[in-house]
């Protein structure tokens, strides 16, 4: 074992004895000071002893066996040391005379150790429900982000729930992510409630379809003389990303039976080769999704996500294929 022992009767009047903490027993443990005591015990021991040979060569021996170099000046390992000392890699330990009253330098008081109150932390637990059933829905896709952090993606488990630990209390911004999300594959939110879920109804369905996403629908009327393009871009999206969101695909047939089945379009182009809207179209409408996201979700509370399929209202009567 690599000790420095340092003690000056005139000054101390008790040994403290400096050892790498790895090495140190139970014992030697128990003996340990407390690091801003030993922090100050070195510094006093430095100022006494540093012109001692015998210390020098002590404390080299400890700062070597600290991934010191032999060739490394004094000041070097001693400052090694007592970076080991501030980090509890190496221990100050008492003596065997009773208390250290080497925690204060000459003439000088010492404060006693500030406590180490560690900080609090709390949970954010979000879960995601079918509306009026409360079937927990899994695989959603969220981006929660505490107060002063970057977001983290999360989907939710099997029971709904997506949850960030061990956070500094505050609040929280969550986000739903829909990128990618088609009508198909998403769900429409209804609203967040603070508080857990009540148990699933008994006869709901088992099981998840493949519905992965959360979003905000608007509904949109067409009219005569819109088009794709013109809804798309008065509500920042590209026609392509309107068509497949709604039809779930970008082809001109899949978007024009889309446009037939769905939005009930029945005029065509002069060519006849694409349907074109008109305010008599029944039902006319295209869904626009939007980012669902809420600010102020507090860090010590379970939140309920309701959403529901998006109610598509399909044609009835028969309409010949194209």
């Amino acid at each position: 074992m690599i000790t420095v022992a340092a003690h000056d009767n005139a000054r101390w009047g008790d040994e403290v004895t400096f050892t790498l903490t790895a090495r140190a027993g139970s014992a030697e443990r128990a003996r340990a000071l407390p690091t801003l005591v030993a922090l100050v015990c070195f510094d006093v021991w430095c100022t006494a002893h540093g012109a001692s040979g015998r210390a020098i060569a002590g404390v080299a021996a400890l700062g070597v066996a600290l991934g010191g170099r032999l060739s490394d000046d004094t000041a070097a390992l001693r400052e090694r040391v007592r970076r080991a000392v501030s980090e509890g890699r190496v221990l100050a330990l008492r003596g065997g005379r009773g208390e250290v009253r080497a925690a204060t330098r000459p003439q000088e008081e010492v404060e006693a150790p500030t406590p180490v109150v560690e900080a609090r932390r709390e949970d954010i637990r979000i879960v995601a429900v079918e509306d009026r059933t409360w079937r927990p829905l899994a695989g959603i896709k969220l981006s929660i982000a505490p107060m002063g952090d970057g977001p983290t993606s999360k989907e939710t488990d099997r029971e709904g729930a997506a949850e960030l630990r061990g956070l500094r209390p505050g609040a929280c911004h969550v986000r739903a992510v829909f990128e990618g999300a088609t009508l198909a594959t998403c769900y429409e939110v209804v609203g967040v409630e603070a508080g857990p879920a009540p148990a699933a109804d008994e006869g709901s369905r088992e099981g998840n379809d493949e519905r992965r996403f959360a979003v905000v629908l608007k509904r949109h009327k067409v009219a005569t003389g819109e088009t794709l393009a013109s809804v798309a871009e008065a509500h920042g999206m590209t026609w392509k990303q309107l068509a497949k969101f709604n039809f779930g695909s970008t082809a001109p047939r899949e978007v024009n039976r889309g446009l037939r089945n769905q939005v009930g379009c029945r005029e065509k182009t002069a060519d006849r080769a694409n349907y074109v809207f008109n305010s008599n179209d029944s039902p006319g409408i295209l869904f626009i999704p939007e980012a669902w996201d809420r600010d102020g979700l507090r860090t010590d509370r379970t939140y309920t996500l309701r959403l529901r399929v998006p109610r598509v209202e399909r044609l009835r009567q028969f309409i010949f294929s194209l």
